[in-house]
């Protein structure tokens, strides 16, 4: 039961960004404006974004120099940064 409350909770606080857009297209097409492109743009802006963070950081050696590894591809340790 706790998973569901859980799933719901952040279901809520994904979709508060889709809810802005929607809200957003309400207001425009009350002024007489119809614009179907919104959750497409929204979509996309947010497909654009997760690849640009993924690129990032495979692209930014810098940003993982606190990992070692050693020769066995099992064995990644932390250590302190100087």
């Amino acid at each position: 039961m706790s998973v569901l409350i859980v799933f719901i909770q952040k279901a809520i606080v994904q979709g508060i960004c889709i809810l802005y857009g929607a809200l957003g297209e309400i207001m425009t097409e009350k002024s007489g404006n119809l614009n179907l492109g919104i959750p497409g743009i929204m979509y996309m802006g947010g497909i654009a974004g997760l690849m640009g963070a993924f690129l990032y950081e495979k692209d930014n050696p810098k940003l993982h120099s606190h990992l070692r590894i050693d020769k066995s591809p099992n064995l990644v340790e932390e250590v302190a940064l100087q």
